[in-house]
Parts: structure tokens; C-alpha cells; sequence
């Protein structure tokens, strides 16, 4: 069985796509550039005044599957070991699922409206009433495989508004904006779609930071370890999304030699079991 292999999964330094040095690795886009797996891959040495100071430090990486076929499931990532009694290294993310939502105008009575969301078309009927919309909707994107939404309706000063979450197996991700290709229900004033949430990590970018120093706006850390990592989800072909990691470094930590973390990633090749 053709499944994705260990080495079709890479780190990529942030920072620009053309950036190669670890110290600019401070978030924005994904850089081409593969982080080195050495001592000073991302961070450099603490200096005798951080030391005596105390420091926290942060940088951000990216992890990219590079296949063109085959994706991880289950995605995870997490500090494998770090090294006892020097600086201390945490993971951060940033993790929510993605909200389209579909404004209908109008009081509608019946007919079809028809959606595509990255090149796969779908649909939604409505026979009677904004249940059987939604319904249909559901349907007929399970049939593309888009089978961990949850779609909920409200009716508002006389606008129709579906929300779409993208969840579970689907979650932690952003996805191409849905667009409208023909509006066939009958009295629809207008239909509109718009992201109601963006979702995170999974095919975004995260924020470049204006120092080392400064903390990244809106992710969270946590420490993380092989029994409890860092759930993340689907990573398809030529996906990716950035981790970002805090250096602790407290006031007079004593000097230690090749101090540094093993980072980890794992996941299902064989599905979404």
C-alpha cells in the first residue's frame, strides 16, 4: 500500500520564503528553507547577560507535508525530551476550526442553490423550509468527502444565515472560500458568503513577531510530550502550518553544554482512524 513515508514530512524556517537564517525566523510565511537539525537550528546561544537577566525567546517554524498524493492524519506534534536543567522549551499554536456562513435573502420557497468549494461542487434544496436547506447541504457535501461539518441555521430580520464548521477530521484548517455558481431558489433576494472564522493552523500563516522577545498575539503554549501531544489534524499534500516555540531561560540557569529540545511529529498514513 502507497502511504506517505517520514521523509515527506519537513520543518521549514518562517520568516519569508527566501529567508535562511534561523535569528529572522519570526513568524510571517513559511520560508523554503529547512530548519537544521542541530543545537543552533533556531535558537542561538544564551549569552552570560541572559543568563544573569534571565530571558524568554521565542521563534516559529513551519511543518509541511510535501507529497503530492498522500496525506497525515491525526497530525500531532510535541517535545519528544529536552535537556534537564538548562533553558526550557514549550510549544504554541493557534487551533480553530473554520466558520463559513451563507446569508439568504428573501422568503424563499423552493429551488436549488449551487456551491463550489476548491473545484468540488455542491448543493442545497430547499423543499419547504430552511430544515430541509440545511439538510441538503449536509448531504451534499458529505458526498465530497466533506463529511465533519455542522451546519446551523438562525433567521434574522428576515436574512437566512448557515453556518458551516468545519470540524473534527475537517478541523484546525482553512479552506477556500465556498462561492456561489447559480442561485435557482425561488425568491432569493441575494445570497452571500463570507468566512465567519478563519481556521487555524492548517494552510495559514501566523504573525511576525517585532522581536525575539515579543510574545506571538494570539497563540496559546502548552507543554506537550509524547502521551499528551498537541492534536493538529489532517495535513494533505502541500499543506503546512506554523508552530512556534518559547525559550525560558531563568535568571542564573547554570551554563550547559549542547543544551536543546527533540521536537516531534506523528500521525495516521493510513486514514482517519
Amino acid at each position: 500500500m502507497d502511504i506517505i513515508s517520514s521523509d515527506e514530512i519537513i520543518f521549514l524556517l518562517s520568516g519569508g520564503a527566501s529567508n535562511n537564517n534561523p535569528l529572522l525566523s519570526l513568524g510571517g510565511v513559511s520560508s523554503t528553507i529547512e530548519v537544521i537539525g542541530n543545537i543552533n537550528g533556531l535558537f542561538p546561544d544564551v549569552t552570560p547577560a541572559q543568563v544573569i537577566s534571565g530571558m524568554i525567546d521565542y521563534r516559529c517554524f513551519y511543518v509541511k507535508n510535501i507529497s503530492s498524493l498522500y496525506s497525515l492524519y491525526k497530525t500531532r506534534v510535541y517535545i519528544q525530551s529536552q535537556t534537564g536543567e538548562g533553558s526550557e522549551a514549550i510549544l504554541g499554536t493557534k487551533r480553530q476550526d473554520e466558520v463559513q456562513r451563507i446569508r439568504i435573502t428573501g422568503v424563499i420557497t423552493s429551488g436549488t442553490a449551487d456551491f463550489d468549494i476548491g473545484g468540488q461542487a455542491f448543493s442545497g434544496t430547499w423543499t419547504g423550509s430552511a430544515d430541509s436547506f440545511k439538510d441538503s447541504l449536509y448531504s451534499s457535501l458529505s458526498s465530497i468527502d466533506f463529511y465533519d461539518v455542522d451546519i446551523e441555521y438562525s433567521l434574522d430580520a428576515g436574512d437566512y444565515f448557515f453556518n458551516i464548521t468545519f470540524t473534527d477530521s475537517l478541523g484546525n484548517k482553512s479552506y477556500p472560500l465556498i462561492t456561489l455558481v447559480s442561485n435557482n431558489l425561488i425568491n432569493a433576494v441575494d445570497v452571500i458568503i463570507s468566512k465567519f472564522t478563519h481556521g487555524h493552523p492548517i494552510s495559514n500563516t501566523t504573525t511576525t513577531i517585532a522581536s525575539p522577545q515579543t510574545f506571538p498575539s494570539g497563540i496559546t503554549f502548552e507543554i506537550s510530550d509524547v502521551d499528551s501531544p498537541i492534536q493538529i489534524g489532517t495535513l494533505g499534500p502541500g499543506e503546512s502550518f506554523p508552530v512556534w516555540i518559547r525559550r525560558t531561560t531563568i535568571s542564573g540557569t547554570p551554563p550547559l553544554l549542547l543544551d536543546g529540545a527533540i521536537i516531534r511529529i506523528s500521525g495516521n498514513p493510513f486514514g482517519n482512524q
